[in-house]
């Protein structure tokens, strides 16, 4: 029996069969409740989601064959363009939970992986983010299924999956070393997306020691000579376009493992911001702690086929934002609760409640309602065609 709220989200996915969307959201706010991308441990919410006196009455293994048809059925041929669409606007819906000012001024856009061994191989989940409000939103991921970097030609189709749901021109990406190659920068013009890219030290040299100016030495020696300078730039060409060589002071020098200077290239017209907008990138090694450590156990995941493990990634980010947007309400709303503490590691003050863990223990209490997840999208999902940036 499908719940009475689906007919205000089924405008967004007309064909796609009740009973699916609805065990969609089914499966969803099970894994939030388990707080695991386990299936097995997952299926003991099922009854307490569903919410009805036959469902408490139902055996475990039933529940968990209707979460493995439902994931089944989900990345199936027949229903997968559907779905993708419906998770699109579902995405988008909670998107709405931030505020409209943070919404309005999201224009960059974080690319990294996170990987682990599976009994199948290997994941390695390619992951693009729309930085809102500080928040690293996933909005697009493929599974490489390997060890190792990605291609130019995988982060290619990665954008080119992102592009179709959203208008990425004039925003900027970020990402770190292993996100380099010529062809990848003119992939990038291409969609004209802007970028700052972290580079290794001494990569491009060639054609940085023959531009204009002090060659990739004499840039570093003059950072140690000059100590209250914070950065030194030159404009170079690479693969016949223009782009600002960037070198900064590493806050990290003095750990083993970092460079003594951090070397950045962009496409942005204005070298000096390349290094404040780089720092933004951290925020998706947050998203993927969160998702995996502290919240929803993404490497629990026992499904196989890198669809399967993509969807997952789709549905735990639903929660994902819309935890992390109630964490930043909240310290808004009592700004004394807001109590930091030093990060030795990283050289910086953190938050002792992060946003995100702030913001679960409300979305948790909601979450134990009966139909808690369709509620808060056919809640929001009207809103959906006032975001600038999306395609809907």
């Amino acid at each position: 029996m499908t719940h009475p709220l689906l007919d205000q989200v089924k405008a967004s996915c007309p064909d796609l069969p009740d009973h699916l969307l609805n065990n969609l959201f089914i499966t969803a706010q099970s894994i939030y409740l388990s707080r695991s991308c386990n299936l097995a441990r997952a299926k003991d919410f099922v009854p307490q989601v569903i919410g009805s006196a036959a469902a408490a009455k139902s055996r475990p293994q039933a529940n968990y064959t209707r979460l493995i048809r439902t994931v089944k059925s989900a990345v199936s041929e027949e229903f997968y363009d559907q779905v993708q669409r419906a998770l699109h606007h579902f995405r988008l819906a909670m998107i709405n939970c931030f505020s409209k000012r943070a919404i309005r001024r999201a224009k960059q856009l974080v690319l990294d992986g996170t990987s682990w061994g599976c009994r199948d191989g290997q994941v390695h989940l390619m992951t693009l983010a729309l930085v809102v409000d500080g928040v690293a939103v996933p909005i697009a991921s493929i599974d490489l299924a390997k060890k190792g970097h990605s291609s130019q030609q995988e982060r290619a189709a990665l954008l080119a999956r992102a592009a179709e749901q959203y208008d990425l021109a004039g925003m900027t990406l970020l990402a770190d070393r292993e996100y380099i190659g010529q062809e990848w920068f003119a992939t990038l013009a291409e969609y004209e997306i802007n970028f700052v890219i972290r580079l290794k030290a001494g990569i491009y040299h060639q054609a940085i020691n023959e531009s204009r100016g002090k060659n990739c030495q004499g840039m570093c020696a003059k950072l140690r000579r000059c100590k209250k300078k914070a950065r030194i730039s030159k404009p170079i060409q690479l693969g016949g376009k223009s782009f600002y060589y960037v070198v900064v002071r590493n806050p990290k020098a003095d750990h083993p493992d970092e460079d003594e200077f951090v070397f950045l290239l962009t496409s942005l017209r204005r070298a000096d911001q390349a290094h404040k907008q780089y720092s933004v990138r951290w925020s998706i090694e947050v998203t993927f702690g969160h998702l995996k450590t502290n919240g929803f156990d993404l490497e629990a995941m026992r499904v196989e086929g890198t669809a399967k493990r993509e969807l997952l990634l789709q549905l735990v980010s639903l929660a994902y934002i819309w935890m992390c947007a109630q964490g930043l309400k909240f310290y808004r709303k009592y700004p004394t609760s807001r109590q930091t503490k030093w990060d030795g590691k990283r050289q910086v003050r953190t938050l002792v409640h992060s946003i995100f863990r702030q913001g679960m223990s409300w979305v948790i209490i909601q979450l134990a309602k009966p139909a808690a997840l369709l509620r808060k999208v056919a809640n929001k999902i009207d809103r959906i065609h006032n975001i600038p940036w999306a395609h809907v």
